[in-house]
């Protein structure tokens, strides 16, 4: 079962003052997704960063460190070009990425190869939740050599679930400025605005999309030339995180007890507890780790992900999104471990919501600490290049 993948990030390592975590440059303009830049053949998806005659974009460790791409931090980020970015200006960042995210209230649809009961992850429940509820996110390539993209076409290859012939996306890129295709309703931009269809399709779990799974980007630019460039999904999940007990003050924790679920549309759910927290409170959170499947050889179905980065999406002083703030890498696992059923291993989260999401900045001067429930994610994203998985939980915020 392939797992792993590159993406094409527009820096790394991620998550340093050069590269915010969600891979894009920090400092002057000119570094945008979709802009040319100048690389070595080694550093395109088409170049072997660590001569092992694996292309970078179908190899799990790119540059021979013994440390899958998932995990590494410092996993070259390749680009894509026609002619290896070694010539010309033809060298750009076309990045590929997963959403997977159980949003519904009472924890539907979130599954853990750890949970009981309808909340256990197996290859059927998640060809389920991957149909209902991922989606892939492409960038757009806003220019090559110097002349602004006028039309853009997008094509799967060879991938079950997306189109052989290129479709066009003239609708435009989604108010996130890129474009987000959910894959199981088939439409780019679900819900609101570019309607364009892109193939609906229901996964069955021997078809799942995979980190190795590669699409073609064609653009024709203002001066009438036609560019086509190639990329590959990066880390995709297949399960997803799950908190199992909470506490405000690190020592006494209370429990989830997800036995007592009822199945709807979303899958299981149950009635979510009341957590309670005020703005000089810490809310320390244990969470199982989302899982991988095995890959090739390995032994077992499902292997624990180590060295993942945790981020929950709260309000923060950028205004709604993530808390970079807390972000935390997992170090408590070395490497990913085979699943053992009885002994199931959590990573501990503490938050410091109050001091750390709802802090002045230049953005938001008075930032407003507003008693009441919200719901936030706790997002996990592979600290090399790939997707993210999150599960929602409500937090009720008290003066």
């Amino acid at each position: 079962m392939k797992s792993y993948g590159v993406s094409a990030f527009a820096c790394s390592p991620v998550g340093t003052p050069t590269c915010d975590p969600q891979g894009n440059p920090i400092g002057q303009p000119g570094g945008q997704p979709g802009a040319n830049t100048t690389v070595s053949k080694d550093d395109t998806l088409g170049g072997d960063k660590d001569d092992d005659g694996i292309p970078n974009a179908f190899d799990v460790n790119d540059d021979g460190d013994e440390v899958l791409d998932s995990a590494d931090a410092t996993t070259p980020a390749p680009k894509v070009a026609v002619d290896d970015g070694t010539k010309d200006c033809s060298a750009v960042d076309f990045r590929i990425f997963t959403n997977y995210k159980a949003t519904q209230g009472g924890y539907a649809g979130t599954i853990n190869a750890y949970a009981p009961g309808a909340f256990k992850a197996t290859k059927e429940n998640i060809a389920s939740t991957i149909t209902k509820s991922m989606t892939m996110v492409f960038s757009p390539i806003t220019s090559v050599c110097g002349s602004n993209v006028v039309t853009t076409e997008l094509k799967g290859n060879g991938v079950p679930y997306a189109p052989t012939d290129y479709v066009s996306l003239s609708g435009g890129v989604c108010n996130t400025g890129d474009y987000q295709w959910a894959i199981g309703q088939g439409f780019i931009c679900p819900g609101a605005g570019n309607k364009t269809a892109f193939g609906g399709y229901t996964f069955t779990g021997s078809d799942l999309p995979t980190g190795q799974d590669t699409f073609t980007m064609r653009v024709t630019t203002a001066d009438a030339k036609s560019y086509e460039f190639t990329s590959s999904v990066g880390f995709v999940f297949v399960t997803h995180p799950m908190f199992v007990e909470y506490s405000t003050d690190g020592t006494n924790f209370t429990k989830v007890d997800y036995n007592n679920s009822t199945i709807g549309p979303d899958g299981a759910r149950i009635t979510e507890p009341t957590i309670n927290v005020g703005q000089a409170q810490t809310l320390y959170l244990k969470v199982l780790r989302p899982q991988r499947l095995a890959m090739d050889g390995e032994a077992g179905e499902f292997y624990d992900l180590a060295g993942f980065k945790y981020t929950p999406d709260i309000p923060n002083a950028g205004g709604v999104g993530k808390c970079d703030q807390l972000t935390v890498t997992d170090t408590g696992m070395a490497s990913d471990t085979v699943l053992d059923a009885g002994k199931p291993t959590t990573v501990l989260l503490t938050w410091a919501i109050g001091q750390k999401c709802y802090t002045e900045s230049t953005k938001n001067p008075k930032p407003t600490w507003t008693p009441g429930a919200s719901d936030f994610d706790v997002q996990v994203e592979p600290s090399g290049p790939g997707g993210n998985s999150a599960q929602k939980i409500r937090i009720t915020l008290v003066p």
